[in-house]
């Protein structure tokens, strides 16, 4: 993985002197204290020239380092993104258009410039498995994400399903037998309007067009994805083949089956040479050029350690909701698919993709950070448990969340609630009185009082944590200062960094150290 924003990553560095004089510069570089960039900012700069002493080396050196970080806006010798996020989509971009090589910046992945266009998109996106979400909305703020979707070759597309399918545990079957649900999902027009352009030219048995419904299902319904893959998939294929106008959509589960274990050697052509001719995408690589990150295992792999759930009813419906904010129209019941009750639709909200084109993720303030740190509680095994029993009551992480903050007093007025509603696609934070109650309350509770009330963190004191939160598509980022640690809260593991939250949809992190009020 990269490199953290806050360290200094010196590719070749040229002494040139005495051996003693050398030795004291190196390590006097070792020690130093390196300039910082602004928040997530990832900068490159080309080549420093210094001279001098060796006592004077190091801090002219640093002196320089400082001056291209706040002054120099060369492009010839120094390059900057607002965060990694905008650094890959920007790279994902050039790989699209051929013209990654030309740029000096790129050297680190240089060893994607001899692969085709498709397969070198393929095997950075396989990098950043986590990263997917986030950088599909990245490219539509750059009106780039039907290039790059276009120039992805069929074969890599079939092996990002398989390893987010083995990353995750997402089981893809047959739709006969595939576990179903109740809930109703409902598209923001944030998402549907990102993906409409990119999928224009692609009909629903491609496996990039299913990859973009997998993708969805991920940001938009995971806790569903994880209890109700297939079904999950198809409603979103079915809404995007409608949305498009490209025709029925097939099973998700025939691009998964076909790429979970590729076998080695060339894919025979009929597999998916008419389909990469009609859309011009790149010429396959062999299995053996491309290599998955995961395993190759099979998405229809037994799930053992999740909990059958309760109800195996109707099939999962999915809807867009109106850009103006307004309620959508639910669709006519029917046998096959009767009418949810409406506090089962949930939708979850983006912020404008284009707004996000090439700056920094959208943040706010809270004062109830501490509400963060309950993705914690929710994550282990018990609770697990409980929400994969009631997935059809609460069908979104976000809801849990909320309903269980709501335990130790969550302030409603708190920007926190408002983000909240927000995820859950709701015009206004009150309408969260609306949801689902918590079920199982007595016995989250008990559960709760076991774990952490011999320390006497289950109270309201436990919420109260100013922070500040930047956000995206799929990354949730807490940012704390250092002061505000508690040793009690961390022997109870409740700061620690979540990471990938597969229920949620998001990676979740804890930074402490910088900063949190409004500045």
């Amino acid at each position: 993985m990269l490199t953290p924003c806050c360290d200094a990553n010196i590719r070749t560095l040229r002494i040139r002197g005495p051996a003693d004089a050398q030795d004291r510069v190196s390590r006097n570089l070792q020690q130093a204290s390196w300039p910082e960039t602004g928040a997530d900012e990832i900068v490159f700069v080309r080549q420093i020239h210094v001279t001098g002493s060796a006592d004077r080396i190091a801090p002219a050196l640093l002196d320089q380092v400082r001056r291209h970080l706040h002054h120099d806006g060369d492009p010839g010798n120094i390059m900057r993104f607002a965060s990694e996020q905008d650094m890959l989509a920007a790279l994902l971009s050039d790989l699209a258009a051929g013209v990654a090589a030309q740029r000096w910046y790129w050297r680190r992945w240089s060893r994607l410039f001899g692969m085709p266009p498709g397969q070198a998109i393929g095997s950075l996106l396989a990098d950043n498995l986590t990263h997917l979400n986030a950088l599909t909305q990245r490219l539509h703020g750059r009106q780039q994400l039907a290039r790059v979707w276009q120039a992805l070759d069929d074969r890599s597309a079939e092996q990002l399903i398989a390893e987010l399918c083995w990353k995750n545990g997402y089981r893809l079957d047959s739709r006969a037998t595939a576990p179903r649900s109740r809930a109703d999902v409902r598209l923001a027009p944030q998402v549907l309007a990102r993906w409409r352009p990119a999928l224009q030219t692609l009909t629903p048995d491609s496996p990039r067009f299913q990859l973009s419904a997998l993708l969805m299902a991920q940001e938009s319904a995971p806790l569903m994805l994880i209890q109700s893959a297939t079904a999950t998939v198809s409603a979103i294929a079915k809404r995007l083949g409608d949305t498009t106008g490209n025709g029925p959509v097939p099973s998700p589960v025939s691009a998964a089956q076909s790429t979970a274990a590729p076998p080695p050697g060339p894919r025979p052509a009929t597999e998916s040479t008419p389909q990469s001719a009609r859309h011009g995408a790149a010429a396959k690589p062999s299995a053996s050029a491309y290599k998955p990150a995961a395993p190759g295992e099979s998405c229809n792999r037994a799930l053992d350690n999740r909990r059958p759930s309760r109800s195996d009813a109707p099939t999962i419906s999915i809807q867009a909701l109106p850009a103006s904010g307004g309620t959508a129209q639910s669709p006519a019941p029917d046998s096959e698919n009767p009418r949810p009750h409406p506090l089962h639709r949930v939708a979850i909200r983006a912020p404008d993709d284009q707004q996000t084109g090439g700056g920094a993720e959208p943040e706010f303030y809270t004062g109830q950070g501490g509400a963060l740190y309950l993705l914690n509680f929710l994550n282990r095994p018990g609770l697990q448990a409980i929400m994969a029993d009631y997935r059809e009551a609460l069908p979104s992480g976000w809801i849990w969340l909320y309903r269980v903050a709501q335990l130790l007093d969550l302030n409603e007025q708190d920007p926190l609630t408002s983000f909240l509603a927000m995820q859950l696609g709701l015009d206004d934070r009150e309408d969260l009185a609306a949801l689902p109650a918590l079920p199982e309350r007595p016995r989250i509770e008990a559960l709760a009082q076991d774990w952490y009330g011999a320390s006497g963190l289950w109270q309201p004191s436990l919420l109260a944590l100013p922070a500040r939160v930047r956000y995206s598509a799929s990354h949730l980022d807490m940012h704390l200062e250092m002061s505000h640690t508690r040793l009690e809260v961390r022997l109870a593991g409740l700061d620690l960094n979540p990471g990938w939250l597969p229920w949620l949809g998001r990676v979740v992190q804890f930074h402490f150290g910088q900063r949190s009020d409004h500045r």
